[in-house]
């Protein structure tokens, strides 16, 4: 399995990110949480297996970026299914 992640813009300078491939299950579970929980937002390109797997695992997280753009704080989650 292998992870991107992501571009980060920090005091108006874009960072780039790393790809980095994870053979562990709990290491790619904990990478997705971490991003999901730091980000004011997320932009997801998946199959519908992918976004599957999300609502199946980590639901809440990505419930909290929802929550935080509903009140101004966040960017929210923008998507794109293939």
């Amino acid at each position: 399995m292998g992870i991107v992640l992501p571009i980060c813009i920090e005091g108006g300078r874009e960072t780039a990110g790393k790809t980095r491939v994870l053979d562990n299950p709990s290491e790619v579970a904990k990478q997705i949480i971490y991003i999901a929980e730091t980000s004011s937002g997320l932009s997801v390109v998946s199959v519908i297996g992918g976004l599957q797997l999300i609502y199946n695992n980590f639901l809440d997280p990505y419930k909290n970026i929802l929550d935080k753009y509903k009140i101004g704080e966040g960017n929210g989650i923008k998507g794109l299914l293939i």
